[in-house]
């Protein structure tokens, strides 16, 4: 019964009215009924209810459900009261549809064409709109969480930016991560991890990946063991402003940052630096290239002193303070050096909210 133009509608209501790509990525990740429900929520201003779609539809109650359970999963579907399954919304964005259906754990990429869909719309036409939109915004969407394996000699670590106090979230959920797996799906594995199951979600958060059935439920040491294994790869942590997760990031496939790379858009941007800068001491450094081979944002570079020897030099308006390159030293040459106060991290969010939201 669903209409046969509801995903035109959807399309254009995602913005992309003429997009080819986006309508056959549509096709194939809802049903016609699917589709059809979607356009009723995002075009009343009423609050829907299943009995309201049952209505519109022409579809029984039974099917409606099943429907919703499907939608709900694919994270195209969310509730205003989750508990009470009131205030049906619908994505209103490809974005955000983006960021919740390729999460789930039981989708293979490499065999799904839903997600080899989502790999050609994504790299040909949502990428570079992305990046037209960063350049009109000064929003820093991200914060960099440095390694705890690099401040070990640190005794003024702030909890919001101690992965350790993450980690003792009573409510913590691991689940795919989806740049990861849109990347993998058109034939472009992450060049530092080959596991997807590296997003750790705290909170309300949490509850709602459970809730979904697309993510795990997971203990504070087995988050520990997850981070300790990104640390080890070189990747970096970053807490996205408002969401509860956070991200084990790369350059080669994450959101953000490959948009920062392959369109010319300076980190900065987007990405709200740490508290630290990397520094070396030169009379430790061995030359080795292994710092700058982990540095995502390029800040080093390998210099000749006075005797000729390669020394690694740090451009500390290049760098975010991650802390890989200091986990990496195989010389323990390197280590972060404070150069802003804890109300720096205050000034992108207060701490009160962060720890509302991670640990309430």
């Amino acid at each position: 019964m669903a209409g046969r133009d509801s995903y035109e509608t959807i399309a254009e209501k995602h913005g992309y009215p003429d997009s080819a790509l986006y309508k056959t990525l549509i096709r194939k990740l809802l049903t016609p009924d699917e589709a059809a429900i979607g356009v009723v929520i995002l075009e009343k201003t009423d609050e829907v209810t299943p009995a309201v779609l049952s209505s519109e539809i022409g579809l029984d109650q039974e099917k409606v459900d099943a429907c919703l359970n499907s939608l709900f999963r694919k994270g195209l579907v969310n509730y205003k009261d989750a508990k009470s399954r009131r205030g049906l919304r619908f994505a209103r964005d490809p974005y955000f549809a983006f960021m919740t259906s390729l999460s789930d754990m039981a989708v293979d990429p490499k065999t799904s064409p839903v997600y080899r869909s989502w790999y050609d719309f994504v790299k040909k036409e949502m990428y570079p709109d992305l990046a037209k939109m960063i350049g009109l915004t000064d929003i820093q969407y991200a914060r960099v969480v440095p390694h705890i394996s690099a401040l070990k000699s640190h005794n003024d670590i702030q909890p919001h930016e101690d992965v350790r106090e993450y980690a003792k979230a009573a409510r913590i959920a691991v689940t795919d991560c989806s740049c990861r797996k849109c990347n993998a799906a058109g034939g472009e594995p992450c060049k530092l991890s080959d596991d997807y199951t590296i997003c750790l979600n705290f909170g309300r958060a949490a509850e709602h990946i459970i809730e979904r059935g697309v993510g795990k439920a997971i203990s504070s040491q087995e988050a520990m063991r997850i981070i300790d294994q990104c640390e080890q790869r070189g990747l970096i942590h970053i807490l996205d402003v408002g969401v509860a997760t956070l991200c084990n990031c790369c350059t080669c496939c994450c959101i953000a940052l490959s948009n920062c790379v392959n369109f010319s858009i300076p980190f900065s941007t987007i990405v709200f630096k740490s508290r630290y800068v990397a520094e070396s001491n030169p009379d430790l450094c061995k030359g080795c290239k292994v710092c700058s081979k982990r540095c995502q944002f390029k800040a080093i570079s390998l210099v000749k002193d006075g005797s000729g020897k390669l020394k690694s030099v740090t451009d500390p308006e290049k760098c975010f303070g991650c802390g890989a390159c200091v986990a990496s030293c195989p010389h323990g040459a390197r280590q972060l050096k404070p150069v802003r106060t804890p109300e720096a991290l205050n000034a992108w969010e207060p701490y009160e909210r962060w720890e509302r939201r991670i640990k309430g």
